[in-house]
């Protein structure tokens, strides 16, 4: 740790300005979310692009499924379905 207090006054000439008002809070803050909006601007700014290429991976994927995939999926899905109108009969 440093020489300092940790509730000592900096000394004059180091940088620090205290904050005194809320007017000047309310600036920085202001200041310091603007930054981190622009930030955030570029950190995704491929993100459609990405979305875009997401999607025709997912495309291409399913056009290599072969047939038997598909009506095994077709099968999980009705079966799924028929187990939750059992559930519905069930309840009622």
């Amino acid at each position: 740790m440093g020489d300092t207090p940790p509730n000592a006054t900096p000394a004059p000439g180091d940088g620090f300005t205290p904050i005194t008002s809320q007017e000047q809070f309310n600036a920085l803050l202001s200041d310091r979310l603007e930054r981190a909006k622009a930030q955030a601007v570029k950190q995704f700014a491929d993100y459609d692009a990405l979305k875009a290429k997401a999607a025709q991976f997912d495309q291409q994927q399913q056009a290599v499924k072969t047939t038997e995939q598909k009506h095994a999926d077709a099968l999980a899905a009705v079966q799924s379905e028929v187990v939750s109108l059992k559930d519905e009969l069930a309840k009622s």
